[in-house]
């Protein structure tokens, strides 16, 4: 079996003009695509995220208006590395999970799978660039896919051309997780989210734009 694996904070999971746009194309390639929700940023000034529990049952949620929601899944896995790593760890506060250590879990676990994970532009940038846990590495451990974005130049001379593949997904538009939590025109924001994802986020008073619940 084939599986994309994409890391995402999904800060809310944005429909087809963003995330869910993704996992929408690329069922149509792989056997699978597992959404790995971020459970703790490695970097602390990307740490306000909604609970994750909540983030999680966003994603469910958004799956339900893809074509092919039996081919997406979302999986905890960065937690489970977390937990583990708990664990062996005296102080909380050092520990560090990057792609690297959550790929090689996932390889353990699942030794039948063939693994590749999807970056956007701005992250494989970064990989390049030597500023990811585990440096390239992550390029010996799984194939890369690469979706392209327009203004953004990818730094690609010194890697290897048949660990990484890029690819233009032309569902996508300009939606993104930013744009949905600075939202406060509603058909703004049922343009950037389906609506089983903007009820929820309403129901639970997660973001700026949901009807906050009284105190007493």
């Amino acid at each position: 079996m084939k599986v994309l694996l994409y890391g995402t904070s999904a800060n809310p999971p944005c429909g087809l003009g963003g995330h869910m746009g993704i996992v929408e194309f690329f069922s149509t390639t792989y056997d699978q695509v597992w959404v790995l929700p971020v459970y703790q940023h490695i970097y602390s000034s990307k740490r306000h995220l909604a609970p994750f529990d909540h983030r999680v049952n966003l994603i469910r949620l958004a799956f339900e208006s893809l074509s092919h929601p039996e081919k997406a899944f979302v999986k905890e896995t960065e937690k489970e590395v977390w937990d583990q790593a708990l664990v062996t760890t005296a102080d909380p506060a050092t520990i560090r999970i990057g792609s690297i250590d959550i790929v090689h879990y996932l390889k353990q676990q699942h030794p039948d799978v063939e693994f590749d994970m999807l970056l956007g532009a701005d992250t494989f940038n970064d990989l390049v660039q030597g500023k990811w846990k585990g440096g390239l590495s992550l390029l010996d451990a799984v194939g890369i896919v690469v979706i392209s974005r327009e203004g953004i130049a990818l730094e690609s001379a010194h890697v290897a051309a048949d660990r990484v593949t890029f690819v233009h997904v032309p569902i996508l538009d300009d939606s993104s997780s930013t744009q949905a939590r600075s939202a406060t025109d509603p058909e703004e924001l049922r343009r950037l989210l389906f609506p089983q994802v903007l009820a929820y986020i309403q129901a639970h008073g997660l973001y700026q734009f949901a009807p906050q619940k009284a105190t007493t």
